[in-house]
């Protein structure tokens, strides 16, 4: 059967639309589900202004993680990525990187291409009823299967962005050598989620009780290899809204994806998705409270409350999520059992089939993963990087830990976690280096010992199953 195919190729200059609106297509219908809270946005029924098109097209977005050599070349490029996609109510499936990829949509493309630093064209493409709807992972009866790593809570503590402070020679600061030794299990995962607990700005830094951190964190989180942050957590107003602004930003401009914090109200009703594998994978991040301070407008930062969670995952369903991951910092501090907050969000949330999966920070020790009703949480995943110690607190805040969700999804039953390998990690002081604690038996990097002690306080609490596991599975 022949397709007909109609293009027209329109002068920017002549496109009706600009950022921050909301994008029509051909047809007139609505589209959602961009996929990133700061991707460009069209509205093909307005005029445009051209220097905010300009302005809009520069902003750095992260849409396709589907490989770790791609998401490399993606960091080390020297030139922006623009991207913008989402699904229509009918299906058809939209998407737009640039300067100069086009993505084939069930019903129409937008191609965005330079052709000088300032003249940008847009090309549209009609397609006929006949070419499919579908994306290339729904196509496939084979399932699809992706790895996704989340770890701990990163804690700047001062001793923390002073010795990063040290290693960029007095001048900058350098937290990379501190995750250098964790690249190897980011970069293998096809997504790879960090959690964020406090804000980074411009400010002059700051420890507990009101932290503020050095923005060059955000570009060491890239660099390690993290594709997304949670940033709801109990710190995340330390700084009021321009704290949640300037860390929104910090880990724009270094490319990273986040979710929990927001600048507008419009930026919160935007979920986090990115496209993993053919999948888009959507983010969600909450914070059971915020130390008492109050929030500076109703979508600063999400509040974990299970009615929010469910209706948000809704919302992201619908922009055309197949798996939806819940962030929760939440728990009592220093306490490897789950609370009673914990335990009673968890069960509601895990009795919805809208979410994939539950992963949690906060207690700053490791708390258990656990199955409920057949499905795996990660109630707690530790201290990733802190200052905390047996010098002022329990030894197992030392430890944490990064876990493999490994998440199946096909076009029968959905997504689901199949099982979880879990590396224990422990912080060398004084350099905060992470370790992973059998590569670092391994290659001599820390006292053997008290590295193997650091390993059963882990695999002691979070457990060990058919469907969880060390790695190693043996203490080193």
């Amino acid at each position: 059967m022949t397709t007909q195919t109609t293009k027209t190729v329109i002068p920017i200059e002549d496109v009706r639309g600009w950022c921050g609106q909301d994008v029509l297509d051909p047809s007139g219908e609505k589209l959602g589900g961009l996929a990133m809270s700061y991707s460009p946005r069209l509205d093909l029924n307005r005029r445009p202004d051209v220097a905010t098109w300009e302005r809009c097209l520069q902003q750095p977005t992260q849409t396709d993680v589907a490989d770790p050599r791609r998401r490399a070349a993606r960091r080390d490029a020297p030139t922006p990525r623009y991207a913008l996609s989402g699904a229509t109510g009918s299906g058809r499936k939209v998407s737009v990187r640039g300067p100069a990829d086009v993505v084939a949509a069930g019903g129409w493309t937008i191609a965005i291409r330079m052709r000088s630093c300032l003249l940008f064209v847009i090309t549209v493409i009609v397609f006929g009823s006949a070419v499919p709807t579908a994306t290339p992972a729904t196509n496939s009866e084979r399932p699809v299967r992706l790895r996704v790593a989340v770890s701990g809570d990163l804690l700047i503590h001062s001793p923390v962005f002073n010795r990063a402070l040290a290693n960029g020679g007095g001048h900058r600061y350098d937290f990379a050598s501190m995750f250098r030794h964790l690249r190897p299990y980011l970069r293998r995962a096809d997504l790879a989620v960090c959690h964020v607990e406090t804000p980074m700005t411009s400010r002059p830094p700051s420890g507990y009780p009101l932290f503020n951190t050095p923005r060059a964190l955000a570009r060491a989180i890239a660099s390690a290899g993290w594709d997304v942050c949670s940033t709801a957590s109990n710190h995340t107003l330390d700084q009021g809204q321009f704290g949640v602004d300037a860390t929104i930003g910090s880990l724009d401009r270094a490319g990273v994806a986040h979710a929990g914090s927001y600048r507008s109200a419009a930026a919160r009703r935007r979920p986090a998705i990115l496209t993993v594998q053919g999948l888009r994978v959507a983010l969600l991040s909450y914070t059971e409270h915020t130390n008492g301070l109050a929030l500076p407008a109703p979508w600063s930062v999400n509040l974990a409350r299970a009615e929010r969670i469910l209706a948000d995952a809704r919302r992201a369903r619908r922009a055309g999520a197949q798996v939806v991951i819940v962030n929760v910092h939440a728990g009592d501090e220093y306490r490897h059992a789950p609370s009673a907050f914990q335990r009673r969000l968890v069960r509601r949330l895990l009795r919805s089939r809208t979410i994939t999966a539950v992963i949690g920070q906060h207690a700053h020790v490791v708390q258990p993963i656990t199955e409920i009703a057949g499905r795996l949480v990660v109630y707690g995943a530790g201290n990733l990087i802190s200052n905390q110690s047996a010098a002022c607190c329990p030894a197992a805040t030392q430890d944490g830990l990064i876990a493999i969700l490994q998440i199946e999804w096909d076009s029968r039953r959905g997504a689901r976690v199949r099982r979880i390998r879990y590396v224990p990690t422990w912080v060398r002081h004084p350099d905060y280096a992470v370790l992973p604690v059998g590569d670092a038996a391994r290659l001599g990097l820390a006292d053997r010992a008290t590295l193997r002690a650091s390993y059963h306080r882990t695999v002691a609490v979070v457990g060990r199953s058919t469907r969880v596991q060390p790695v190693p599975s043996r203490a080193p």
